[in-house]
């Protein structure tokens, strides 16, 4: 039997395809902020500990956060939504 496909379902492609799965989008994003700052060896520095500093916290709020909030509820299936 022939699967029918929907609006929503050629929307839902549309998005993928334009944002999500967008090689050269992403590589635009990566690039962006290292070309604006690459220029100067000062403010390169500075944004390399800018990122430092945001992975870190990020990594260990998402630590935390599934570490005692999401395991002892039992709620591990909202890790997507939580994070």
């Amino acid at each position: 039997m022939e699967e029918v496909w929907t609006l929503s379902d050629y929307l839902g492609l549309i998005v993928a395809a334009v944002l999500i799965n967008n090689i050269l989008l992403i590589r635009f994003l990566g690039n962006c902020p290292f070309l604006g700052v690459s220029k100067k060896m000062d403010t390169a520095v500075g944004m390399s500990f800018g990122v430092i500093f945001v992975l870190t916290c990020s990594g260990s709020l998402t630590w935390l956060t599934e570490t005692y909030l999401l395991k002892p509820l039992g709620i591990v299936y909202m890790e997507t939504l939580a994070f």
